[in-house]
């Protein structure tokens, strides 16, 4: 075989809801988000989501939001803006 390919947007967009989720469960809001940040971080950056959203995610304490904005960074349409 070739070289492995990544998993697709929406499997990747899926399993960092899912790693958000679980640190905001096990640690709660204030501390899972905060913790979350290196993470998200990284999951957008391979994406090519831009600066700005990044900035966001990183920052927000709410988590609607930090899901909300993890949807943005893996939408193809916001890829292509960048």
């Amino acid at each position: 075989g070739g070289p492995a390919l990544p998993p697709p947007a929406a499997e990747r967009l899926a399993d960092a809801a899912e790693h958000l989720d679980h640190l905001l469960t096990r640690m709660g809001v204030r501390a899972g988000l905060r913790h979350a940040r290196k993470h998200l971080a990284a999951y957008v950056e391979y994406e090519g989501a831009p600066e700005a959203l990044r900035r966001a995610l990183v920052t927000t304490e709410a988590p609607g939001d930090a899901h909300a904005l993890l949807a943005r960074a893996y939408d193809p349409e916001l890829r292509r803006a960048a």
